[in-house]
């Protein structure tokens, strides 16, 4: 498992999911996905594309280690004592 910064963030990507209504007015969220270097541009060019469909061939080997730190992740900052504070990173 590599955690690395939005390689996009220009992209809005953050703001898609439900979280980001809870961002936008100053609570704290976080949001994890999955991805790969080697998959970057592969996934660019066939998003929302007629080729944006299911193959057979993909690897879902990670998909365990990447629930169980969403989840762990999840229940560590929801037992801190005190609620982390936003993080403007503009």
């Amino acid at each position: 498992l590599t955690i690395t910064p939005d390689g996009r963030p220009a992209s809005g990507s953050y703001f898609r999911p439900h979280h980001s209504a809870f961002a936008r007015v100053g609570i704290p969220a976080f949001s994890v996905n999955m991805g790969s270097p080697q998959r970057a541009q592969e996934y660019a060019a066939r998003y929302h594309q007629p080729s944006d469909a299911f193959s057979d061939d993909w690897d879902f080997s990670g998909m365990e280690q990447f629930a169980r730190f969403g989840f762990v992740l999840g229940v560590e900052i929801a037992n801190l004592e005190k609620i982390p504070a936003r993080v403007d990173a503009r």
